[in-house]
Parts: structure tokens; C-alpha cells; sequence
């Protein structure tokens, strides 16, 4: 039998409950001995119907025998138990390791404590142990049986003990009890995961037979726990039960269960989903405001009244898209650069015919209309084949007669504060106010003082370098003036609208489409548009907007609705359809179609005669074992392992790479006439170290070698200049106004910037073909382009900062150090025995790797090394001196600082002495045989009382003593010149005289 002893922290008394000893058989005439009172005494129970039971009292540690003899009995009966009185050795929570809470929920965990043995304590001595329960975050609180906090401090007196979920997160939870001797004992910890409540996206959907959606499980517990997902009726729907890919069968409603299970396949918790399967009876079309400005563009697409793109865009086909007025109207993006266009031409456009691009192109109204037709299945086969007709009238608002002032306006949201977004100073010509910290630029409102209402005094208004708007509907402009210089011009203008639509297509990417190699991640800017379809200048947090996909096993969508920028991920092969609304508003989105997997890079280019360029393949792993080949030589010759191609004739043909996993191919335009020739420098390209004018990409005419003259000085270079791939670098153009040649000059990006932009894909190599475009600004289709090998360097840093030195003390004999970059490096030192460099942490691909390395110090005895960091690829080398310390203390200075001070002492003691003696030597002397003043300085301007000039005669010899200097005679005599009455006749001889 087992005891615990709790003694009383101050008197050191046993306050222990007594424990019931159960007597079996006999009659109620007991008497029961201890071998040793010390350790435990019994105490018979009165007589009755707790006869035969007896109390024992623990008194210290120790075993014991208790003997029971009934003498009730002839012969006498004799029984014995042994009692251990102990204290408590471990104590475990018996909950497992993972607990998982919904929020708002509360969960009974068990405990069990004993000794060493393995013997445990019984369930009432619990409430003497006194533990204590940790709680690492405020995630979950220690309640009482009732649900309410517990008002112990932590402290629980029973086996068992209650927590409620508080906040979502994670933490860890474990139970302490205090020894008799002081020593704690501590309980093994356990994680405990605090869950939102389960819900399936989405939580209904509308599908058309044949398509499918993957559904997704929000919240739940993610702590060794899985879902499994069932449909109420397979005949209207199916759904895989792991991946959860929901495929609608025929016409009808049906429910989706998510069960989420734990350990032990118990369910936690479940979710649930409608879906209604339907062949929709008519179409409409959809824009986001049915109201467009001339020379901007919207996006329209077909919907269903029930569905949005999700439901059917993969199963309908033949498109057909008609605008009425053409003059008014018309498809495409006009205004977006052909070149970019083309770097987009891949996409199918049979696949994306769903959407299409509205331009207004002049004042008016007309409609638009689409057909198109959609094979439903049901089981595997056809079920019915139906075709759509849908139309819509779209009004295109025309410029006011004179609007010269819309280039410079800014369209802001209403109720916003912008970031700082007006210049304080004239920074181009460093132009600084010196009597403030504010820049030479101030700005203020231009505002009618005869119109100003309570309302519009405060629509628009200027806070330091912000703006700040109110009400909507309000066109204020700001006037800016440099303090300096006195010009004063109209800075800008402000209209206050509401956002009206949402769009996720811009410059970088034209066109609704984006093919991704796997793995590769990318962001994707979010822009808002007023009803006409102006662009805001700022929109940051305005409105709610989301983005989902359809497949997200194919690409993942970080959920970000704070944020103007969209992270995608591609996981896989396949292909899904990107939605972003605004509050998940079907009629106000934009979407976008991603297909990934391997391809062609770059994607169906447009090149000229004489022009090269480097074909690569991203997201396949098999590069190295293919091959490529041109199906028309005539055209284009290709270099068979490398990719490399020239354009030798004008047409068109196809550009195949072929390997065991995978046959890629894209299509590759030769055009005649003048062309841009781009020729690539003869030196290698490198980030460390980078030329501080870039590196130089000469830009000519292809057929007669002309120099490009820029038309005009304000309008510089009449080309532009793209690098692909971008995340490498940029490129800007530069003419030489001396010689009149014409450059892309290339600007790497550093190694430190490469880590955190570079994708992060397997095949990536520290060596990249980096090809510089150049086209001409107003005729696209002259274009050319240069390729040429950029190799990567490198950059060491020391706790994010850069470092040449590392200092290491006896105390701290080691530091980590960072390469980042390209990290194909060699390390050199030369004391191995002294030192030691091994790399601990690596991560990242190609030329934006990132690989830590430890420095340790080995030696008891001061030294110094070198560590020498070299890249064979590009010959850089970089050097870390490296200075260990023993910590001593340097000797006090005490003895050295007093001798200093003692010099500084005599020697200011030894002037001062020196200008007394010559002060009284001068006074001893006669006023008539005083020396004439120096020869007064022409340029001096101070105005002083004049001495009066007295010509004694001024002897030198050798053995006169040195000359007071000029400066101190000059003040001893202005001094006694103003002394009152000190000339008067008599005053050296009666000193009565004298004041």
C-alpha cells in the first residue's frame, strides 16, 4: 500500500489525510501493530458498520508492516499488509502528447504520479500534492469544473484538472510538484493546439454536370489529424475522400461532409458543404461598371445566374465574340506595348476565349454579344450539348473638350491617407532648406475662398508629405513652391472616387493567362479602377478583396486580403483558374487562367534577321539529357544541346525540345527589314564586381550600321531596353553624346538581392543566359537582342551586416558567417589547427543560395588569420582578417595618466611664472626708454586707443634677452593707456596718488 507524506512547509508536521485500511472477512474485535510507529500509526474505527476498517496515519518516510489480528475469533485470525509512506518520484499527463481544442471549448486532463517502483498514488492524495500547472501562452486557461478561471494561481488539487481554448495558436502545457527536500518534479510537456471551428470553401457551389472544384477545409486542428470528405448522395456528386476533388454528376442538391479525425481515428470535428448540380437555362454577360471612359479598357466574361467562371469554364468552347459599333468599341488592349504582348503569345487562345477586353475607343453606346456552347456530362458520356447567346450595352463616356489636367491627376479613395508621396526638396539639385529640417518644397491646396463650403474645406488636405482625402466625387490640385528659388507650379491633382473595380492584369502581365514552370513562385500586383476605368494612384487596405483558385493542389494562393500583391506557388502539373474579387462579389472580379508545368523558354519570341538568341527549358528536371532541334533550318539554327539560336531567314517554324520525359515546343517568327542589332560585351557578366556604369550592350541599325540619334534631348533615347529573365537584373538605355553611340547598359542585381527574388526551382544554376532586349519606343516590331553568360558572385555578411574583420575572445570563440550568392567557393586559412570553418545552414538555388558557416576558435593563445574566400568561375576573392583575443584586462594607467598631468601642471606653472616676471620687468623700466612700437599692420581693423609714440633709440645685440611677443606688448599697453590717471606726473614716486 502507498502513501504520500505532505509535510507542512513550515513546521515540517505530516498534515497528510489518513488512509482507510479495508478489512475483509472476520468479526468487528480487531487490534492491529506496526512494526514501526515512525512510519505510519493506526487507528481502529468505532464500532458499527465501519467495523472493519482501519485508519492509518503516515508519520515520516518509510515501509512498514501492519499486523491485524482478529480476536473474535478461535482460533485468532492474522493478517498483514506492508505500507510504504513515500514521496512522490514522476508524474505523467495522461492525455497523450497533442491535445487539439476548438476555441470556446474545454477539455478534463488527466494525471498520474507515484515512485520509482511503479506503484502509484490513489486518487485522494492527490489533493495534498500541491501542483502546479504551466502554461507557456495565453492560447488556453486553467478553469474550474464549472468553466470559470481558476482562482488557484496554477495550483490544481485533484488528478485531474480543466483548460479552455482562449485564442487561436499553439502551446505547450505541462504540471510541477515540489519534493519534501525542495526538488521539483517536472511532468513531460504536451502541445496544446487551439482550433478555429471547421468550415469547408466554400460552403456551397453551384456546378454544372462534369465539372469539378477542389474543395479546401478552413480552421480544424492540424495537429495529427486528417480529413476525410463523403457526399450524402454519390448520383448528384462525388468527392474524393482524401484530396477532396468534387465532380458534379447530374441535376440535383447534395451535401458534403469533411470529418476531421485525431489520433485513434476519433472525429473531432466536421464540416459541411451544399452543392447544387444544374444545367443552367440562359447566360448573361458581366462588367464590372457598365460604364466606360474613351481610351481604357475593362475585362468581360460570361456568367450564370447561379455560377461564376469556377462552374464551367472548362467545359464550354466556341466562343464567338461581336461588338455591334465597332468605332465606339472594339476587343483587345491597344494600349498595352506590342512587345510585352508578345512575350505572352503562347497562350491558347482557344483555352482563355472565356474572357475577353473591351476598349473604348470613342463616345457612344453599343452592345456587345457572345455564344458559345457546353457539353455537360453525366457517368462518362455526353449528356447534352446546349449553346448560349448573351448580350450587353456598354456606354463609353467621351474627355471633356479641353482636359489637359487628367495626365497629372491622381485618383485617390475616399477616406484614405496616402504614403508619402509628395518630395519634400529639389533633390536632383540637393537643394536643402537651412533653416528647417523640412525640404525647400512646400505644397498647398489651390482652393476658391469664394466657393468653400464646410465640406470641401476638409475633402482634400495636405498632412506633411501625404495627402488625405474625406468625401467622394471632390477634384482638388496642389500647388507646390520651392522656398528657395521662388518658382511656383501646379504639383498635381487630386479627384476622390469610390474603387469600383478590381483587376489583376497590368504592363508585366498583359494578358489573363500565366504559365509557370513547378515550383516557380511569383507575385501578382492587384490594381483598383474607378466606375470609368481610371486607375487609383494609391488604393492600399481600402477595400476587402480575395483570391482563390480552383485547384489549388496545382497552385497554391497565399490568402492575403490586406495586401495589393498576390504570392502564387505553382505545385504541380496542371491547370487552375485564378479568381479575385472585391468581398467575393461575382460581378466584381477578374480572373486569370495558370498552366504549369514545363515549357520553352522564352515562349514564342519574335526575332529579326542576324539576331540570337538562348532557348532554355523551366520545370523539368531532365534538361541535360535532351536535345534541341528547328523543324526549318532556313529559318532558324539552333545549336542542338545548348539552345543557342540565330534567325538566318524571314518566316515562321517550330523550335522542339525533345528528352525521355518530355517533348516541348514552341513556335519562333523571323521578320525582315530594319532591325535593332544588339551586340553582348566580350567580358563576362557579374554582380561582384559590378561595373558602376553597367555593363554596355551596343544597340544599332541592322542594315545600315547608322548611329541611333535621339530625337530631341527631352526625349533621350528613342529606344527601350528589357532584361530577360528579369529577376537577374534591369537594363536602361544610354547614348553617348560624344561619339553618338547608342547602349543597353545592364545593371545586375547584387547577391543579396538575388536571395530573396530568385525562383526557387531545383534546376536553378549560379550561371544564367541573360538576354537584353532592345525595341523601339514608337515602332515596336524593331526590336533586337543580345545574350550573353552571367555568372554570379558573392557577398559575406556577419549578422546582416557586410564584414571584413571577425573578432573572437576566449569567451565568445566562435560566430557564423554568411555567403550569399553564388556559393561555389573555396575557403583557405592557414592555421587548421587554430581554427575550424564548416557550413551548417544551407538553403536556396543557382545565384540566390544562401549557405552559413561556423568560425571557431580552437587555440587557448592569442593569433591572428586569414580567411581567404575565392570564386574560381569569375576569380573573385574576398578576405576576413581574423584577430583572437584572450580577454586580458589592460594594466592600469594610473602611474602614466599622473605623469602626463604632473608635465601639463609645471609646464602651465613655468608660463604663468615666466609672464609675471616680465610683466613687473616691464613696469621696473622707465616710461621714456620703453621700445618704440612695431610697425603697425596695413590690413589690421580693429580700432584701439593709440600709445603715443616714443622714439627712444631701439638697440640689438647678441647678448639682449629674447623680446616680449609683439601682441602681449600691444595689450599691456592699451591696458595702461586706459588706466585712470595712471600717466600723471608723481604716481612711480607717491603712491597716494594711485587707485
Amino acid at each position: 500500500m502507498l502513501i504520500y507524506l505532505h509535510l507542512n512547509a513550515k513546521a515540517q508536521t505530516s498534515i497528510s489525510e489518513k488512509a482507510n485500511l479495508s478489512i475483509t472477512g472476520g468479526s468487528c474485535f480487531l487490534e492491529a501493530v506496526v512494526n514501526d510507529s515512525r512510519v505510519v500509526e493506526v487507528t481502529q474505527s468505532p464500532p458499527g458498520l465501519q467495523c472493519l476498517q482501519l485508519m492509518l496515519s503516515p508519520k515520516g518516510l518509510g515501509t512498514a508492516v501492519v499486523t491485524v489480528y482478529d480476536i473474535g475469533l478461535t482460533p485468532n485470525l492474522v493478517a498483514s499488509v506492508v505500507v510504504q509512506v513515500s514521496d512522490i518520484d514522476w508524474i505523467e499527463i495522461m492525455s497523450g502528447e497533442e491535445i487539439s481544442l476548438m476555441e470556446g471549448s474545454s477539455k478534463s486532463i488527466g494525471l498520474m504520479a507515484g515512485v520509482d517502483d511503479g506503484s502509484t498514488f490513489d486518487i485522494p492524495q492527490y489533493a495534498y500534492m500541491n501542483i502546479l500547472v504551466h502554461i507557456e501562452d495565453d492560447v488556453v486557461g486553467l478553469v474550474d469544473k464549472d468553466d470559470f478561471s481558476s482562482p488557484s494561481a496554477g495550483y490544481v488539487s485533484a488528478q485531474n484538472f480543466k483548460i479552455r481554448a482562449k485564442h487561436l495558436g499553439i502551446t505547450t502545457l505541462y504540471v510541477s510538484i515540489r519534493r519534501h527536500f525542495g526538488h521539483e518534479i517536472l511532468s513531460q510537456a504536451i502541445k496544446v493546439e487551439v482550433y478555429a471551428p471547421p468550415t469547408i470553401h466554400p460552403p456551397s457551389i453551384f456546378l454544372i454536370p462534369g465539372a469539378s472544384y477542389l474543395l479546401t477545409i478552413k480552421g480544424g486542428p492540424a495537429l495529427g489529424a486528417f480529413v476525410q470528405y463523403t457526399s450524402t448522395d454519390d448520383a448528384i456528386a462525388t468527392v474524393d475522400k482524401t484530396s477532396g476533388r468534387l465532380t458534379a454528376s447530374s441535376p440535383g442538391n447534395t451535401t458534403l461532409i469533411a470529418k476531421v479525425y485525431g489520433n485513434g481515428d476519433d472525429v473531432i470535428c466536421q464540416a459541411y458543404s451544399s452543392v447544387k448540380v444544374g444545367v443552367p437555362s440562359s447566360a448573361v454577360l458581366n462588367v464590372q461598371s457598365e460604364k466606360l471612359a474613351v481610351g481604357r479598357e475593362t475585362p468581360i466574361y460570361p456568367l450564370f445566374s447561379e455560377a461564376n467562371l469556377f462552374s464551367f469554364y472548362g467545359l464550354c468552347k466556341d466562343y464567338k465574340w461581336t461588338i455591334e459599333n465597332e468605332e465606339v468599341l472594339t476587343f483587345g488592349a491597344p494600349l498595352v506595348d506590342s512587345e510585352a504582348v508578345q512575350r505572352f503569345s503562347y497562350v491558347n487562345k482557344e483555352k482563355l476565349s472565356f474572357i475577353n477586353v473591351l476598349y473604348g475607343r470613342a463616345p457612344g453606346r453599343t452592345n456587345i454579344a457572345v455564344s458559345f456552347s457546353c457539353d455537360f456530362i453525366s457517368s462518362g458520356s455526353h449528356l447534352e450539348a446546349r449553346t448560349y447567346n448573351a448580350t450587353l450595352s456598354l456606354l463609353v463616356v467621351s474627355d471633356l473638350p479641353l482636359a489637359l489636367g487628367a495626365p497629372i491627376t491622381w485618383v485617390l479613395p475616399p477616406h484614405y491617407t496616402t504614403s508619402s508621396i509628395l518630395p519634400s526638396s529639389t533633390e536632383s539639385h540637393g537643394q536643402k532648406d537651412s533653416q528647417s529640417r523640412k525640404g525647400s518644397i512646400i505644397y498647398s491646396l489651390l482652393i476658391n475662398r469664394e466657393e468653400v463650403t464646410e465640406v470641401s474645406q476638409h475633402a482634400v488636405s495636405i498632412e506633411g508629405d501625404k495627402i488625405k482625402t474625406e468625401e467622394s466625387n471632390y477634384l482638388a490640385c496642389i500647388e507646390a513652391k520651392d522656398r528657395i528659388s521662388g518658382r511656383t507650379e501646379i504639383a498635381s491633382c487630386v479627384r476622390v472616387a469610390e474603387v469600383e473595380q478590381i483587376r489583376i492584369t497590368n504592363k508585366e502581365f498583359p494578358v489573363h493567362a500565366i504559365d509557370l514552370a513547378v515550383g516557380a513562385e511569383i507575385e501578382l500586383p492587384i490594381s483598383y479602377y474607378d466606375a470609368l476605368g481610371y486607375p487609383f494612384y494609391e488604393a492600399s487596405n481600402v477595400i476587402l478583396h480575395c483570391a482563390e483558385t480552383n485547384s489549388p493542389d496545382v497552385v497554391s494562393v497565399n490568402n492575403t486580403c490586406d495586401t495589393n500583391m498576390i504570392h502564387l506557388k505553382a505545385i504541380r502539373h496542371g491547370r487552375a483558374l485564378l479568381r479575385v474579387s472585391i468581398e467575393n462579389h461575382p460581378q466584381k472580379s477578374d480572373y486569370m487562367l495558370i498552366s504549369v508545368g514545363a515549357h520553352v523558354q522564352p515562349q514564342n519570341p519574335v526575332l529579326h534577321q542576324g539576331s540570337s538568341i538562348n532557348f532554355s527549358v523551366v520545370g523539368s528536371d531532365d534538361q541535360a539529357s535532351g536535345h534541341w532541334h528547328s523543324v526549318n533550318a532556313s529559318v532558324i539554327v539552333l545549336h542542338a544541346r545548348s539552345g543557342q539560336a540565330e534567325a538566318v531567314g524571314e518566316g515562321s517554324t517550330q523550335v522542339y525540345f525533345e528528352s525521355s520525359n518530355v517533348k516541348l515546343q514552341t513556335t519562333v517568327t523571323v521578320l525582315p527589314g530594319s532591325t535593332l542589332v544588339v551586340d553582348a560585351p566580350k567580358e563576362m557578366l557579374t554582380n561582384v564586381p559590378s561595373p558602376s556604369q553597367g555593363f554596355s550592350f551596343s544597340v544599332k541599325f541592322s542594315d545600315t550600321n547608322d548611329k541611333i540619334n535621339a530625337i530631341g534631348s527631352s526625349k533621350g533615347a528613342p529606344y527601350d531596353c528589357r532584361v530577360d529573365p528579369p529577376f537577374v537584373g534591369y537594363a536602361k538605355p544610354w547614348v553617348d553624346l560624344d561619339t553618338g553611340n547608342s547602349f543597353c547598359l545592364f545593371f545586375p542585381y547584387s547577391p543579396e538581392h538575388l536571395v530573396r527574388t530568385a525562383p526557387k526551382l531545383k534546376e536553378m544554376k549560379p550561371y544564367i543566359y541573360v538576354s537584353v532586349n532592345a525595341s523601339m519606343k514608337e515602332h515596336g516590331h524593331v526590336s533586337g537582342s543580345a545574350s550573353a553568360l552571367f555568372v554570379g558572385g558573392f557577398s559575406i555578411v556577419q549578422l546582416g551586416e557586410d564584414t571584413t574583420q571577425l573578432n573572437l575572445t576566449l569567451d565568445s570563440n566562435k560566430t557564423i558567417i554568411t555567403i550569399l550568392g553564388n556559393t561555389d567557393v573555396e575557403i583557405h586559412w592557414r592555421s587548421r589547427d587554430l581554427l575550424t570553418i564548416h557550413p551548417i545552414h544551407e538553403e536556396g538555388f543557382g545565384a540566390g543560395r544562401r549557405v552559413q558557416y561556423e568560425v571557431k576558435a580552437l587555440s587557448a593563445e592569442r593569433f591572428t588569420d586569414k580567411i581567404i574566400v575565392t570564386l574560381p568561375s569569375t576569380g573573385q576573392r574576398a578576405e576576413l582578417d581574423v584577430n583572437y583575443e584572450l580577454d586580458e584586462k589592460p594594466e592600469p594607467k594610473a602611474t602614466i595618466n599622473l605623469f602626463f598631468w604632473a608635465k601639463v601642471m609645471g609646464s602651465l606653472a613655468l608660463t604663468v611664472i615666466t609672464v609675471i616676471i616680465g610683466f613687473i620687468c616691464f613696469f621696473d623700466r622707465p616710461l621714456g626708454s620703453s621700445q618704440p612700437p612695431a610697425t603697425p599692420q596695413p590690413t589690421s581693423i580693429i580700432s584701439a586707443p593709440v600709445t603715443p609714440d616714443r622714439r627712444s633709440p631701439l638697440r640689438f645685440d647678441e647678448q639682449s634677452p629674447p623680446r616680449t611677443p609683439q601682441p602681449f606688448v600691444d595689450y599691456v599697453r592699451r591696458t595702461i593707456d586706459e588706466t585712470p590717471y595712471y600717466r600723471r606726473e608723481g604716481r612711480r614716486f607717491n603712491p597716494q596718488n594711485t587707485y
